[in-house]
């Protein structure tokens, strides 16, 4: 895989920061945005092949963040993650369309194996 970039929206810097540090570390070149306010702008400009998204975010969830990441790329995997977590279960309530939900910590063999693959829906 030539595309090493990764998005990374979410409005806690601190997880984002070691997150970044994280990805990083496996050989990705993150960017981290805080909201998903001008998303597609900031996709066309980066072109990343993955997208981690919160799924708590001011002003949009990362549910309906994640349709409108799809909506404009299919081919980009769409991680949701979140600290709303029951064990390993995502108590989620609507549909969305992340390619694969982790929860908070992020497991860093989970999401490298995920990140590795490269599958989007």
């Amino acid at each position: 895989m030539n595309n090493k970039k990764v998005l990374v929206v979410d409005d806690d810097a601190d997880f984002a920061y070691i997150l970044s540090l994280l990805l990083q570390y496996m050989g990705y070149e993150p960017s981290v945005i805080s909201s998903g306010r001008g998303i597609a702008a900031v996709i066309r400009e980066l072109k990343p092949f993955a997208v981690i998204v919160d799924m708590m975010l001011p002003g949009i969830d990362g549910m309906d963040l994640s349709v409108q990441v799809k909506d404009m790329d299919r081919n980009i995997l769409v991680i949701m993650v979140s600290a709303m977590c029951v064990g390993h279960e995502m108590n989620i309530k609507k549909p969305h369309a992340a390619d694969h939900v982790l929860c908070k910590p992020v497991d860093k063999e989970e999401l490298k194996r995920i990140l590795e693959s490269g599958n989007a829906a």
